[in-house]
């Protein structure tokens, strides 16, 4: 066992956990520090990553800090939360002593438990042990996070057996996906998921402007990083970042309304272009199609089918000349996503001249962001003609 004086080494440190939509301080997490002898304050994690320290040191110095934080939290939290970090590594046997020991500490200190989010730390082979103390926090009243989502283990996992109030998103990954590929497709089918489960996301680590815009467009509702604030000794007021959380999202508005507008008028132009092609399809006059101001629009191909989405004619690619690809012709697009939105459009406006076009999709083919656009021939069949798409989101470019 430590003695009280090896205790009081180590404490807590807060990091605060900013909210874009009022612009507060909506949280502070602890973070475990550690004094040297020489006096410099420190993470705590060297000594909780060393094996040759026992568990039960380990174990008490965890609570120490926790119920550290928890006490210095109860006299001025407001409306705000404070995140403590739990490992099912020190749960007793596996009897749930941690999750009891700290709701124990909530009693003590008369914090209401809608206050507290606890991040649950994983390791491998602990799948149960989370389970139950996540089952065990939500029924007391308190929040579960899980955190560094995206590293490491079956994170997918992670959220289908914890059913989480927020997840903090993984650093690394975080850092990856804003310079663009499958990393940032992912963290935004995972923006689709939290937002139609109420799942708040956090995006930590975040250290520049630059990062802060892709964390919007990650769907983020907090914001922990350096750009705010490293992990300080004491909580800070909840208006601290105000003003600089106010300047980051005028800036982020307009660039995404420059973004959106260029995308407007871009669509303006190619429902022109359609509108033209049409014309020239249906006076079967494809030899003074303007190649090349569709091409420059985005155009890449175009091609003829059924309302039942059968295609029947070849496909039309605009390459460096008008060229015939045969290949396509009888293909069935109807369970592809964006025809259904296709008719569904088609259906709502009810008739043969308005300019349909679906989400934004990867085309397999040219393995390249784009749209497709509809438009009917006649009754019984529609022109579709796919447009290359400028990606909408804040990448951050290397220099």
């Amino acid at each position: 066992m430590m003695t009280e004086s090896e205790l009081t080494r180590f404490f807590p440190y807060y990091q605060p956990i900013v909210d874009v939509l009022t612009g507060e301080i909506g949280g502070y997490e602890a973070l475990a520090r550690q004094q040297t002898p020489d006096g410099t304050v420190i993470s705590a994690w060297p000594f909780f990553s060393d094996d040759e320290i026992e568990p039960e040191r380990k174990l008490q110095v965890d609570r120490h800090v926790r119920s550290s934080a928890l006490s210095s939290f109860s006299t001025r939290h407001g409306n705000a939360f404070i995140s403590v970090n739990i490992s099912p590594t020190f749960m007793d046997a596996g009897n749930l002593d941690i999750g009891g020991t700290t709701l124990s500490m909530l009693d003590t200190y008369d914090i209401p438990p809608c206050n507290v989010v606890t991040e649950i730390l994983e390791t491998p082979g602990e799948r149960e042990a989370i389970h139950l103390i996540s089952k065990r926090f939500h029924e007391a009243g308190v929040q579960v996070a899980i955190d560094d989502f995206g590293a490491g283990h079956s994170h997918m996992e992670r959220l289908f057996d914890l059913k989480p109030d927020y997840l903090k998103i993984d650093m690394n990954l975080f850092r990856l996906a804003a310079r663009g590929g499958v990393r940032a497709d992912y963290l935004q089918a995972l923006r689709y998921v939290t937002e139609r489960n109420s799942i708040r996301v956090v995006c930590e680590g975040v250290e520049t402007e630059d990062e802060f815009m892709f964390a919007m467009d990650c769907g983020a509702r907090y914001i922990q990083g350096f750009l705010f604030s490293p992990a300080v000794p004491d909580m800070l007021p909840v208006d601290t970042f105000k003003d600089q959380v106010e300047t980051l999202r005028s800036r982020y508005l307009e660039q995404r309304a420059e973004r959106l507008t260029r995308a407007a008028l871009h669509r303006v132009q190619i429902e022109e272009a359609i509108l033209t092609l049409k014309t020239r399809i249906l006076e079967e006059d494809l030899r003074n199609v303007a190649i090349d101001a569709l091409r420059d629009l985005g155009v890449f191909r175009f091609f003829a089918c059924k309302v039942n989405g059968e295609q029947v004619s070849s496909n039309y690619n605009l390459l460096d000349k008008l060229t015939i690809d045969r290949h396509f012709c009888g293909y069935n697009w109807s369970p592809r996503p964006y025809f259904a939105e296709l008719m569904a459009l088609r259906e709502a406006l009810d008739g043969d001249d308005h300019i349909i076009h679906s989400s934004a999709y990867k085309d397999q083919e040219r393995q390249q962001l784009c749209r497709t656009y509809g438009i009917g021939l006649d009754d019984e069949h529609l022109l579709l003609v796919d447009v290359a798409e400028e990606d909408l989101l804040s990448y951050i470019k290397d220099n």
